[in-house]
C-alpha cells in the first residue's frame, strides 16, 4: 500500500471515529463487533493487534535471544533508562505486568548484576528499582540490536500518521483499562 493511499484511509479513518457514537459501528456493510451478522474478521481490530504483537515479540525475541536477552527484561529496561528508579508497582502498571511476574523478573535482574533494589527509605515497604551502569549497557546494546527492527517496521508512516496512531492506541487502552476496572 502506498503511503498516500495510507494518509487517506488514515485521516477518512480518524475523521469518521471522531463522529462516531458506541452503537454506530457498522461501515462498507460491515461491523466492527463479533456479535453481528456483518462482521467481518479481517476488519476486527483486536484481530490485528493480536497478529500485530505476536509478529513483533517474535523478532523481538529473535533480536533480543542473539544478545542473551529476553523481551521482559527489555521492557523493564527501558522503562528504567527513562526513570532514574520505580516501584515494582510502577513498573507492573507501565509494562502490563503482573506484580509477582514483575518481582521475579527484577530479581533475576538484580542477580545478573542489570539493576539494585532497594527499600524506599519514607515506607520500607516499597521497593525501588534501579539500573546499574551494567544495566544501562544492556539496555543500549538492545536499542542498538533492535534499531533495524523499528526502523523498517515504522518506514512506511509519516510523522502524523504516528501520532495518530499513538493517539488512538492510547485512547483504546483507557477504553479497554476502564472496561477492565469496571468488571473488577
Amino acid at each position: 500500500m502506498s503511503t498516500k493511499l495510507v494518509d487517506i484511509s488514515t485521516k477518512t479513518i480518524f475523521m469518521r471515529a471522531k463522529t462516531l457514537k458506541n452503537k454506530d459501528l457498522t461501515f462498507n456493510n460491515y461491523s466492527y463487533f463479533p456479535r453481528d451478522k456483518q462482521f467481518d474478521y479481517q476488519k476486527f481490530l483486536f484481530y490485528w493487534i493480536a497478529r500485530t504483537e505476536s509478529l513483533y515479540a517474535q523478532e523481538m525475541d529473535k533480536s533480543l535471544k542473539a544478545i542473551g536477552m529476553d523481551s521482559s527484561r527489555w521492557r523493564i529496561g527501558l522503562l528504567l533508562c527513562k526513570h532514574e528508579e520505580l516501584t515494582i508497582s510502577t513498573i507492573s502498571n507501565e509494562s502490563v505486568m503482573k506484580v509477582p511476574t514483575v518481582t521475579k523478573i527484577v530479581q533475576r535482574m538484580e542477580k545478573e548484576g542489570l539493576v539494585t533494589v532497594h527499600k524506599q527509605e519514607r515506607d520500607g515497604r516499597v521497593r525501588l528499582v534501579r539500573l546499574t551502569s551494567q544495566g544501562k549497557s544492556q539496555i543500549e546494546m538492545i536499542v542498538e540490536q533492535t534499531a533495524p527492527l523499528f526502523e523498517t517496521t515504522f518506514s512506511e508512516f509519516s510523522a502524523e500518521e504516528m501520532e495518530i496512531f499513538l493517539d488512538l492506541n492510547k485512547r483504546l487502552f483507557n477504553s479497554l483499562h476502564r472496561f477492565s476496572e469496571s468488571t473488577e
